[in-house]
């Protein structure tokens, strides 16, 4: 599946507002708002598990600190992710994703952004997938998604947990009843 490229005049307006010209930066400051494509501008690509599936929408203020620059702001955005229990597809939204950044010493005329702030973003998908907090998976056995239905295939031991095979389980090496009537 490819990625339709927007058009210059678009790429150019996504790409100003992640390049900031410091040259003529007020002394109280720069707001900035706006939002970018996270495909073509922040190159995050389309995956599977969790896709941004909105444009990510940043508001940044930038001020000019002794010695550097100081950007800070926040980033929000709608991910399609896939649980990692039953793999159904969910939309989670990210709201207010903080971002702050310091460039010491920094003497270019243009600050790029787009680096550090994929970075945060990279950093904010989620480790573990979850629907819901409460999400049962899917069955073992025949596939079932346990949400939408219970299969009957755990009728039997359904009250043994994923441990209960190592119950009987000694480091001596003999029987579970062997290792309790000799006691060291």
């Amino acid at each position: 599946m490819g990625l339709k490229q927007p058009p210059a005049e678009d790429a150019m307006k996504h790409q100003t507002l992640l390049q900031i010209q410091l040259k003529n930066l007020p002394p109280e400051g720069l707001r900035i708002a706006g939002a970018v494509d996270a495909a073509t501008v922040l190159d995050i690509a389309h995956d599977d598990r969790a896709t941004i599936v909105t444009p990510v929408e940043l508001e940044l203020h930038v001020t000019k600190a002794p010695g550097g620059v100081l950007v800070e702001g926040q980033a929000s955005w709608t991910m399609r992710n896939r649980c990692d229990r039953c793999l159904a597809y969910y939309t989670a939204r990210v709201e207010g994703l903080p971002l702050a950044y310091a460039f010491p010493d920094f003497t270019e005329d243009i600050l790029d952004l787009t680096e550090a702030v994929r970075d945060d973003i990279l950093l904010a998908f989620p480790t573990q997938s979850l629907c819901a907090a409460g999400c049962r998976g899917l069955c073992p056995e025949c596939g079932q998604n346990l949400n939408v239905r219970d299969c009957g295939c755990r009728q039997e031991g359904a009250g043994d947990s994923a441990w209960s095979a190592l119950d009987g389980l000694r480091l001596d090496g003999g029987p579970a009843e062997e290792a309790d009537k000799h006691p060291k």
